[in-house]
């Protein structure tokens, strides 16, 4: 067990936050790589986990499953509630390692998880793949994917775009329904509704599908 000090040290180094509602996986299987020299975190839920995000002070890792209890409102398809986990993460810790871990390996899961800058592993086979990152972490050879959201940043520079739209036209690009960008992003139908507006006034489009 971390004594109080040897945890305020490991805190310094950087935190690694396991999103993940199976306890037994999260410890038990993932934890264990991640001990030393990072603290390691859990959370359950969706507002759990943004809890931990907005109170870390300095996050090395986020590994995020996709099936999480707790969006708003909790009817999403599979997968959908853990990417404002990953939104939220990249919001604070822009130079932060996200990687979704997910049972699921879905296309629109794993374009939704790049274009948000994040890598994406599979539970069934990530044992391996999860030592791996831990051994490059180590070596400081775990960088960020930024790559995977160009279109979009440049389509949300070249209109103005704020953040929060941007985040839209991201999972939108996906073919993502309105409902689910919603659940992925943790706001309500209106709320989105406001954004898209002023998503379709400023870019000239009709709908959100002509801008894919």
């Amino acid at each position: 067990m971390m004594t109080v000090r040897t945890r305020e040290k490991a805190a310094q180094r950087g935190v690694v936050l396991l999103v993940e509602d199976e306890t037994s996986f999260a410890r038990d299987v993932v934890a264990p790589r991640f001990t030393r020299p990072w603290e390691v975190r859990f959370a359950d839920s969706v507002p759990s986990a943004l809890k931990a995000v907005h109170t870390v002070e300095k996050l090395c890792l986020a590994l995020v499953d996709l099936e999480l209890p707790g969006a708003q409102p909790f009817e999403q398809l599979p997968g959908g509630s853990g990417f404002a986990v990953i939104v939220a993460v990249r919001k604070r810790f822009p130079d932060a390692a996200v990687y979704v871990l997910s049972g699921h390996l879905l296309p629109s899961f794993v374009n939704t998880a790049h274009r948000l800058g994040a890598g994406y592993l599979v539970k069934g086979e990530c044992e391996a793949n999860l030592d791996l990152l831990a051994k490059r972490m180590l070596a400081g050879a775990v960088r960020t994917e930024p790559a995977a959201n160009d279109p979009v940043r440049r389509y949300a520079e070249a209109h103005a775009l704020t953040p929060r739209q941007a985040e839209v036209v991201a999972l939108a690009v996906d073919d993502m329904k309105n409902k689910e960008i919603a659940d992925a992003l943790g706001i309500s139908l209106n709320t989105l509704k406001r954004h898209i507006e002023s998503i379709l006034i400023k870019s000239g489009a009709s709908t959100l599908a002509d801008i894919g």
